[in-house]
């Protein structure tokens, strides 16, 4: 189920527009066979070899809020991904889906078990100058948010995070500022 608003307000010489879509994955089963039972992915780090480890999060959405006063638009913007068992039916056999069953590998069953949520903040001002030349600045994850621990992902030979999900996490608060032309 995908799910979009879009509210707009004008404020008397602002200009405030809010936006929130978010995704939430009812079912995702897969029957390997004929006669095989199928296997269950969403929340699950599953499908595991399809995807890189990547998986199949049950919620992700987004919340933008943008002021826009003049020439100036400063945007902010929320980015959720829910977490997810680190199991794969189609890695680990059909009811592979418990503590014990991980796909770390490791001794301790619960150690690497559960992928945590995670959420970051992007901020964004641009200043129009004319109709052809804009200035930006941009503050991604603006909080610094740590990926969550994810050891069994394997997607672009990442290390123990996963990056379709929570790259800004790895890469931390970053800054970046330009200007876009139009001829």
């Amino acid at each position: 189920l995908d799910v979009s608003a879009t509210v707009r307000f004008d404020l008397g010489g602002v200009k405030w527009t809010s936006q929130g879509e978010a995704t939430d994955i009812f079912k995702y089963d897969f029957k390997p066979a004929a006669g095989e039972p199928y296997d269950h992915y969403v929340g699950t780090q599953a499908p595991y070899i399809l995807s890189s480890g990547a998986g199949t999060p049950k919620w992700r959405a987004n919340w933008m809020n943008s002021l826009e006063f003049g020439k100036f638009t400063l945007t902010g913007t929320a980015y959720y991904v829910s977490g997810y068992k680190s199991v794969a039916e189609d890695q680990n056999g059909h009811g592979a889906t418990s503590c014990a069953d991980n796909l770390y590998g490791g001794t301790d069953p619960n150690f690497g078990c559960r992928t945590k949520s995670f959420i970051d903040f992007d901020l964004v001002g641009q200043v129009k100058i004319n109709d052809h030349f804009t200035f930006y600045v941009n503050a991604l994850n603006l909080f610094n948010a740590s990926a969550p621990l994810n050891p069994a992902n394997y997607a672009g030979a990442a290390a123990n995070y996963n990056p379709t999900w929570t790259q800004s996490g790895i890469v931390g608060r970053f800054f970046r500022a330009g200007a876009n032309f139009k001829f």
